[in-house]
């Protein structure tokens, strides 16, 4: 080859050695080219799939939460009116123990004795009259045979003209 200028010319085999340096960087870079794209595109196909899937179990999820929803109402109410059903029934039952007390309160204490009566949701106290105090004692321990009551405490024994006035408290069950 000759110097035309005072250029030295390239020589053939380092022509040959650079256009395979540039094929070889073309088909590399064209290789990474598309392994990015494929990569990027499973990717994205990868995102539609768990976005589709999501969708569907976010409907599910809903559908769900709606069911479990309702039927937490439905269990309340239920609650609900099993609770005012027994409140109910133990106020239906309430009047029947009351009058169930009294009565035996009144056949321990005797006809006639008893004076007065204060009854509260868990209490009761009675007054009531005797003729000795050795007779109130009596009528003391009579009371506390009554199975509904219990804590029998005499609260009060008050001499009178013609006997005792006895004034006992005690709790009431049932």
């Amino acid at each position: 080859m000759k110097q035309i200028n005072f250029v030295t010319p390239i020589s053939k085999q380092t022509k040959s050695e650079v256009y395979r340096w540039i094929v070889i960087s073309g088909l590399l870079t064209l290789a990474v080219v598309l392994f990015i794209g494929i990569s990027v595109f499973a990717q994205c196909y990868h995102y539609s799939l768990l976005r589709a899937e999501k969708k569907q179990v976010m409907a599910d999820h809903s559908q769900c939460t709606l069911v479990l929803q309702t039927q937490k109402e439905k269990d309340e109410i239920n609650n609900s009116r099993s609770e005012r059903l027994t409140q109910l029934q133990r106020y239906q039952h309430q009047p029947e123990s009351i009058t169930r007390n009294l009565r035996s309160c009144n056949q321990a204490i005797g006809t006639g004795a008893l004076q007065s009566c204060t009854l509260s949701k868990k209490s009761i106290e009675l007054a009531y009259k005797s003729a000795t105090i050795s007779h109130a004692q009596n009528i003391i321990q009579k009371l506390q045979t009554v199975p509904s009551i219990s804590n029998l405490q005499l609260v009060a024994l008050q001499r009178q003209n013609n006997g005792v006035m006895s004034t006992v408290r005690a709790e009431v069950s049932g």
